[in-house]
């Protein structure tokens, strides 16, 4: 292989780490808050979203989580 190849697609690998990395971070953060505005542990949603089957756990808690409506408190 050459040289200049490997060094291009290390630096592409790196690159989508990153971002998957950046991706996954703020997936948690705003699972979390979504969750505390719709009246749910916050800290729960957000362990399981980064713990369990991520991506997979983001698109339970998003089909599954309970509608704003049901938890204004205004």
């Amino acid at each position: 292989m050459d040289e200049q190849l490997f060094w291009d697609i290390t630096l592409v690998s790196a690159i989508s780490a990153i971002v998957a990395g950046i991706i996954y971070l703020i997936s948690i953060v705003w699972s979390y808050n979504d969750a505390k505005k719709r009246g749910v542990n916050g800290l729960i949603v957000a362990l399981l979203v980064a713990f369990l089957a991520w991506p997979l756990s983001l698109i339970g808690w998003i089909v599954l989580r309970p509608s704003k409506k049901e938890y204004q408190h205004h």
